[in-house]
């Protein structure tokens, strides 16, 4: 078996930065390319990035057929510049971000009770469970403060949306700690605080200290106070910040005026629920209330337009709209989509890619049949599978001997009847292009009205390519003299020519 490096992150006992390396192409080639300032930017703490660091040296050192490195080791000996013991400065700045303060419930009391060796294995895996949710949402972790964790959204890398990023990861971080014990069976429980503010950030290097990315103002207090008022097992966060895109996705419950230590007035908290059902992202952010006049875009809808008459006419098209992001292009659909010739005369099927799960397959998928069939976040994977069924058994056409099973394996992987097709081998599963992939189109929302069937399926810097096989089942291609007119790039006013857009990773809708 040849080299991985999920592999090899599980042999150093890093599997959770697993994901965030394949999110960004960190492959064999590139590990010995690392330096110190890469691997703060993918959001690995100081620590762990000494071990990565030396383990890529000694990686480098190995001559294997699968992985020939001597050449790349030459150049990164050239390119790293903090291999010779002497830290690289980041200048202070100042930095809108949110902190994320997350602390184990009850471990003083674990402690006392619980075997010294037991307690450290304990506590490596809880920090390893919170730390692998936040690495999966762009966190970087800066201190692990004994049973508890600092973790900065919007530093190193900065995300416009990095309180949905903070918020996100809490919510997972304690459905993983929710589902650890310790050795004698007692659940584990933690508290986690989330606060957005301005603070100044840098390396403090002083004659005889030297501090990663010291960061100062009062936003890290108020996370580490809002953590000592959480309930276990829970997300708590000023409402003063639940303002905006938070308040359109996530369901909060008030925790009232609370007062906190060190803090002159008192703070009115909200405890994060989860998030809202939403039928797209747009609509979770802005609402969906009227949105005001589109302008400037009467070229481009009239080409969706044309496109959704050929459909009526029973000529089926696909449209990918393709443009820089923030452009407008999940708002140009959104105002097809009220257009009176389709909000009336289409069935509309959603289905939305996620910038946090490019590695989670099939996700746009998984998230349409758990609308569709109303799964709850609480659901075990049992009472997913009975859902999946009551939706499927609803549907006319359908061998559900056959599709039952693919859908549990989506949606309930954990379930017996999905394990008949996760254990099957990769050449007695179905490809993308056999009939029987057809069943994907069938599924969901199957359309009773004899209307045509309008799918959208927005884009977010990346698309899970397994997703396409689905797609290429459902809808036909048009020829080639009819794409001329249907794949429309968004531009500026002067840039209105419909073309086929080649590359779609800076965001489709």
């Amino acid at each position: 078996m040849g080299f991985t490096v999920k592999t090899w992150l599980n042999d150093l006992g890093l599997g959770q930065y697993a994901e965030t390396f394949a999110e960004n192409d960190v492959d064999a080639r590139v590990l010995p390319l690392l330096t110190n300032d890469d691997l703060r930017e993918l959001g690995v703490s100081l620590g762990h990035r000494k071990v990565i660091l030396a383990a890529a040296l000694v990686l480098s050192d190995e001559q294997t057929p699968e992985q020939p490195t001597s050449d790349i080791a030459a150049a990164a000996a050239e390119i790293r510049p903090d291999t010779d013991g002497q830290p690289s400065r980041a200048p202070a700045e100042r930095r809108h971000l949110t902190v994320f303060f997350a602390d184990l419930v009850g471990s003083t009391e674990l402690t006392n009770r619980i075997d010294p060796e037991d307690m450290r294995i304990l506590l490596q895996r809880y920090q390893d469970s919170v730390a692998g949710a936040v690495s999966r949402y762009g966190g970087y972790v800066a201190k692990y403060l004994g049973d508890g964790l600092l973790v900065f959204f919007g530093w190193p890398r900065a995300y416009e949306d990095h309180a949905i990023r903070a918020v996100k990861a809490g919510l997972e971080a304690v459905r993983r700690v929710r589902q650890m014990t310790t050795p004698d069976g007692t659940p584990l429980a933690v508290r986690i605080g989330i606060a957005s503010g301005d603070v100044v950030v840098g390396d403090a290097i002083g004659e005889n200290s030297f501090e990663e990315g010291a960061m100062t103002g009062p936003v890290l207090n108020l996370a580490a106070r809002l953590q000592e008022k959480a309930p276990a097992n829970a997300v708590v966060m000023p409402r003063t910040d639940l303002t905006g895109s938070l308040d359109g996705v996530f369901e909060v419950s008030s925790l009232g005026s609370v007062p906190l230590k060190g803090f002159d007035v008192a703070h009115d908290l909200v405890q994060v629920m989860g998030e809202r059902s939403a039928e797209s992202r747009f609509h979770a952010v802005r609402g969906d209330g009227a949105h005001g006049f589109l302008i400037g875009r009467s070229f481009e809808k009239g080409i969706l337009l044309q496109s959704w008459k050929h459909a009526q006419d029973g000529k089926g098209e696909v449209v990918l709209l393709s443009g820089e992001a923030g452009i407008g292009k999940s708002r140009l659909i959104e105002e097809l989509l009220q257009d009176e010739s389709v909000v009336h005369q289409a069935d509309i099927i959603r289905l939305n890619c996620s910038p946090y799960l490019t590695s989670s397959p099939f996700h746009p998928v998984a998230e349409r049949i758990s609308q569709d069939a109303g799964v709850d976040p609480d659901f075990d994977d049992d009472r997913v599978q009975e859902s999946v069924h009551d939706m499927l058994a609803q549907r006319q056409g359908l061998d559900l001997d056959l599709v039952l099973p693919a859908f549990a394996a989506l949606v309930a992987p954990r379930s017996t009847l999905a394990q008949q097709v996760l254990q099957l081998s990769p050449q007695g599963t179905a490809r993308p292009d056999d009939p029987s992939a057809d069943h994907h189109g069938k599924g969901p929302r199957r359309p009773t009205s004899g209307h045509p069937v309008c799918r959208g399926c927005p884009l977010d810097r990346r698309f899970d390519p397994r997703v396409a096989g689905p797609f290429q089942s459902i809808v036909r291609r048009p020829s080639p003299s009819d794409r001329d007119h249907a794949s429309p790039r968004l531009g500026n006013a002067e840039d209105r020519r419909g073309q086929p857009c080649p590359n779609p990773a800076s965001g489709a809708a």
